[in-house]
C-alpha cells in the first residue's frame, strides 16, 4: 500500500485510486492491492522482489523483497500484475487456515 500511495502522489492521472480487495478462495486467501498510477517499467518488473534493487530515490530496495520473504515464510506467494487500465497490482495468496 505504501508503494501505491507514493506512486499516486506523483502521477498526473485523475481521478486517482487505490483498491484493496481480499477474498477467500478454496485453497487460499487472496489479497490484492492495485493503483492507477504510472505502473512499473518492463525492465524493472523482472527484479521487483530482488534484494537491494529499488528504483526510488529515497528507497533502499528492501520493501518488496521483505514482503516476499514474509509471505513465502507463511507458505504463500506474491506476484506483480499490470493493472487493468494502467498502474500496478500486487497479489498475495496465503494458505487458507
Amino acid at each position: 500500500m505504501n508503494n501505491a500511495i507514493q506512486a499516486l502522489a506523483v502521477t498526473t492521472h485523475s481521478p486517482k485510486y487505490l483498491m484493496i480487495v481480499a477474498r477467500k478462495l478454496p485453497a487460499c486467501v487472496e489479497l490484492s492491492v492495485a493503483d492507477n498510477a504510472d505502473g512499473i517499467s518492463k525492465e524493472n518488473q523482472t527484479q521487483l522482489f530482488e534484494l537491494l534493487t529499488g528504483t526510488k530515490h529515497t528507497g533502499m530496495g528492501l520493501g518488496l523483497w521483505l514482503c516476499k520473504h514474509i509471505v513465502t515464510r507463511h507458505g504463500g506467494s506474491i506476484r506483480f500484475e499490470e493493472n487493468e487500465g494502467g498502474g500496478a497490482k500486487f497479489v498475495v495468496n496465503l494458505p487458507a487456515p
